[in-house]
């Protein structure tokens, strides 16, 4: 199956970003804030995210989209980004994580020309830690009782990678 990262499309993809922002295990897995009395509105999001960085939905076989990747806080003269990724509870764990973010790597390397990607994750989510490391992101620090999920704090993991030839 194929996989490519591409621009929102809201006919498409606003439902499926909808169920995405509406699950508040997973905001909390994405260290978000989530409101769960608020609307959601997903086309002010991915407003949100595209000014203020770069963002792209996760396609599936042409016709899927599984969910996104985006780079925040973009470093122009340092040439860094901070990553983020969310799939579809239904993608993940099927290796579809691991091919988007090489993908996300390769546009951020060729496309984009940084030289590093940053991400924080959720201490104790060992999947995602497992599958960063797996991809040569390197554990390079750790914020104590960091993020709040609305009944307890959690450690947050920040990760590294270098690109090639950066």
């Amino acid at each position: 199956m194929s996989l490519r990262l591409r621009r929102f499309r809201p006919l498409v993809d606003e439902p499926i970003l909808r169920e995405m922002r509406s699950d508040i295990p997973l905001q909390h897995r994405l260290l978000a804030h989530p409101d769960p009395t608020a609307p959601v509105d997903v086309l002010a999001w991915v407003s949100r995210r595209e000014a203020l960085g770069w963002f792209r939905v996760v396609e599936l076989k042409e016709t899927i989209t599984a969910g996104f990747v985006q780079l925040t806080d973009r470093h122009g003269l340092d040439r860094y980004a901070w990553v983020g990724i969310a799939l579809h509870p239904r993608w993940q764990g099927s290796g579809w994580g691991r091919r988007a973010m090489q993908a996300l790597a390769e546009e951020a390397k060729s496309g984009l020309d940084l030289r590093k990607l940053m991400l924080q994750v959720r201490s104790d989510n060992q999947n995602a830690r497992h599958l960063y490391g797996t991809l040569g992101y390197r554990e390079v620090g750790e914020l104590r009782h960091h993020y709040f999920d609305g009944s307890e704090y959690h450690d947050v993991t920040m990760m590294e990678l270098l690109l090639e030839g950066a």
